[in-house]
């Protein structure tokens, strides 16, 4: 992951980068590294597109979850990308699997991941491919994010989604928590900044701790329902 931000910080010593407007993308091993690295990272870019690629270790690996030792499948809750998933609530999001793809799965799994998360993302399928792109699906995807690339990355959302499963996940904008409740295990952080009211409202799991930034004056702050 550090690669990435590395790279893009040499880059941007050569020709300057509008970090607002920074679309992560790839496919097959990078649609890997997009899915992952977007949803860990999600406040660095304006949009997340990922194509093929891998995202839950067990199911591209044919494994059924009796055949995993426990210590195992906990730490791939460290890397895999459904466990995160959630953070992509935060920006645009689109798939792409060519239709005879056998690493179709990787976007399906996305799909259905964000889909339980109350988020249907378009997922363009190029007809009749197998690992690869077509032109119709660039331009439709290219159309997608388009939008996203015009406005920018939000700053400071009022609503932030975040999940982790390890304090080393950092936060996103203006939410980080500070202290899990059990550590290589899901969490989460949902919370909404009442500009007008001056209010914010936090729902949390797994997390005993959380640090909120970003209010413009005196805030009231509610906690799991705990003002």
């Amino acid at each position: 992951m550090g690669d990435v931000f590395e790279a893009l910080d040499a880059l941007d010593e050569i020709v300057p980068v509008d970090r607002d407007r920074i679309v992560l993308a790839g496919f097959s091993m990078g649609g890997a590294g997009a899915w992952g690295i977007g949803a860990r990272r999600v406040d660095r870019f304006c949009a997340v597109h990922g194509g093929a690629g891998f995202v839950d270790t067990a199911r591209f690996m044919g494994m059924s979850p009796d055949d995993v030792p426990p210590w195992e499948s906990r730490a791939w809750l460290l890397t895999d990308t459904p466990p995160v998933a959630r953070n992509l609530l935060n920006v645009p999001v689109i798939a792409y699997s060519g239709e005879n793809d056998r690493q179709r799965a990787a976007s399906e799994i996305m799909v259905a991941t964000l889909a339980a998360e109350g988020r249907e993302i378009p997922h363009v399928i190029g007809a009749g491919m197998e690992h690869r792109y077509d032109d119709p699906s660039r331009k439709a995807i290219a159309g997608f994010l388009a939008p996203a690339v015009a406005a920018g990355r939000p700053r400071s959302p009022d609503t932030v989604h975040w999940a982790g499963t390890t304090l080393a996940d950092g936060g996103a904008w203006w939410i980080e928590p500070l202290g899990l409740g059990e550590h290589c295990a899901p969490a989460r952080i949902d919370a909404t900044r009442d500009r007008e009211a001056s209010r914010v409202v936090v729902a949390t799991k797994n997390v005993t701790a959380v640090r909120i930034g970003d209010l413009p004056g005196r805030f009231g702050i509610e906690i799991d329902g705990t003002l």
